[in-house]
């Protein structure tokens, strides 16, 4: 915006942060509530025709010249500045001229501004969304490290576990062994085996 703004407009949009991120929208839209007021004074006071009120038009165009300046609005300022001295002269044509200006350069201030607010959310909106994903990224994240976690846990707790089952098969299948050893000498057999002969623990037992 290039000539329509001027440095006050940076000055402005330095005291926006954090705490107050809608801060320069909501001095423009203070400043564009007056301005409609004022205009509006303008239009009124310009209808009188040969009874026109030069000195209320000169107080109208100085608000609005400070208000315009206070934000940066460097074209309408200067159109005020010129709007006033015609008003000085007492020159009707010349400020109707200038009236009509000063609302297209209004105008042209208020589409332009709407623009650059609606960029300036949509990148916000475009920020926020990046800090939602890689939040929700970081608590997937978190979450699978921690599945992760109690898998590794639960592979853990699984592989002491057949350990332990198959100790224990061990300790039955040598108890069993060693009664049916017993029995089988009670009974004149040879070998116990041939009465029973506890199954192999797989190879990959303990594996997960």
């Amino acid at each position: 915006m290039q000539g329509v703004l001027d440095e006050n407009f940076l000055q402005v949009q330095q005291l926006q942060d954090e705490s107050s991120p809608n801060f320069v929208s909501e001095v423009f839209n203070v400043y564009f509530h007056h301005a409609e007021k004022l205009l509006t004074h303008l239009r009124t006071l310009l209808a009188d025709g040969e009874f026109t009120d030069y000195k209320k038009i000169g107080i109208c165009l100085n608000l609005f010249m400070g208000s315009s300046s206070s934000i940066g609005a460097k074209r309408l300022r200067n159109v005020c500045i010129a709007f006033r001295a015609a008003s000085h002269q007492n020159n009707r044509p010349r400020c109707l001229k200038a009236l009509e200006v000063l609302e297209y350069e209004y105008c042209y201030l208020k589409n332009k501004l709407y623009e650059l607010f609606q960029f300036h959310n949509s990148i916000l909106i475009y920020v926020t969304h990046q800090h939602e994903w890689k939040e929700a990224r970081i608590f997937e994240d978190f979450q699978h490290s921690q599945q992760d976690s109690r898998s590794s846990d639960f592979q853990e707790f699984s592989i002491e576990g057949n350990k332990t089952l198959a100790e224990n098969l061990r300790k039955h299948a040598e108890g069993k062994e060693n009664a049916m050893h017993k029995l089988s000498t009670a009974i004149g057999q040879s070998s116990p085996h041939t009465l029973y002969t506890p199954a192999p623990v797989p190879h990959n037992f303990y594996r997960s």
